[in-house]
């Protein structure tokens, strides 16, 4: 038996029903499940409707964890959720539970279940290469990329601000660019690992 399940797949694809139809056949086996959120809207408090959240109702039936996290105006860094989702893996898994992984946001399932070691960031130094960015345009800091780092600047035009500041910010502080993360091919804790990847309906 898998220590560990994940269930993907896009928006409006039928995760949650086949988690808790999942959860009740497992149920009935003598298992105990217990499903963790990994879809990056339905962290947040209030986000109900568009997100298509399990209604508190719905989630009596098994233990539900990672929703309404974290309000709205704060925002979770996909770091902030590999820490907490693991811990919540750990303590199911330690209690004889069977954690049942559910979401459609890839960067966050992939931060849990592969060796995922993140780049740094640095407030002040992105604060000043905002600053940059006002003052002088992206073409000026794309400009500045091309010359510290050819290999990220290529990857990048104009309208990618948001990526142009990162890069800048990332080569500041370890010499290298957009490597965001190292995601190494050995899963995280164990190899006892079942995925149920869902496609769209139709």
């Amino acid at each position: 038996m898998a220590e560990l399940i994940v269930i993907l797949g896009p928006t409006a694809s039928g995760k949650s029903n086949v988690s808790l139809e999942l959860a009740r056949r497992l149920s009935d086996k003598g298992l105990f499940p217990e499903l963790i959120n990994a879809d990056s809207m339905q962290l947040y408090q209030g986000m109900d409707i568009a997100t298509a959240k399990l209604t508190p109702q719905e989630r009596e039936e098994f233990p539900h964890h990672m929703f309404d996290v974290s309000p709205p105006e704060t925002e979770m860094t996909v770091v902030q959720y590999q820490e907490k989702a693991r811990l919540v893996i750990e303590e199911i898994i330690s209690r004889g539970g069977l954690p049942i992984l559910v979401g459609g946001s890839m960067l966050y399932l992939q931060s849990v279940i592969y060796q995922m070691e993140f780049a740094p960031t640095d407030e002040q130094i992105r604060k000043n290469l905002e600053g940059e960015l006002d003052e002088l345009g992206p073409g000026a800091l794309l400009a500045r990329l091309r010359e510290l780092d050819p290999d990220s600047a290529e990857r990048l035009d104009v309208g990618d601000e948001r990526r142009i500041i990162r890069a800048l910010e990332l080569h500041q502080l370890r010499g290298r660019g957009l490597d965001e993360f190292n995601k190494q091919p050995p899963l995280w804790k164990t190899a006892k690992f079942l995925v149920l990847m869902l496609k769209e309906s139709s």
